[in-house]
């Protein structure tokens, strides 16, 4: 029974963060890499700065988020309001 409820937990955790497959998306850095390099991919736009440290929200493609944890970036789903985040007209990555 112990069992059965962490697999439900570990399931509404994987539902609730899980990139969609196109949408608003946070960018967490896990390291040194900085989360505005995912401002180079193509089909991504900046929507503002997510509320942790380096942070950003993205409007992406949730395919980013294989490659872009091997690079030591977690890309969940987010939105500047839920997050929390400012939204940014004309900020950009060299800010």
């Amino acid at each position: 029974m112990v069992g059965q409820a962490a697999g439900a937990a570990a399931a509404l955790v994987v539902a609730t963060f899980a990139p969609p497959a196109r949408g608003t998306l946070l960018i967490v850095p896990l390291g040194a890499t900085p989360a505005h390099r995912l401002l180079e991919v193509p089909g991504v736009t900046l929507r503002g700065r997510g509320p942790l440290s380096g942070s950003l929200v993205i409007e992406g493609d949730g395919a980013l988020f294989w490659p872009a944890l091997g690079d030591g970036l977690l890309v969940v789903r987010g939105s500047a309001t839920s997050c929390g985040g400012k939204e940014t007209t004309g900020w950009r990555a060299s800010n």
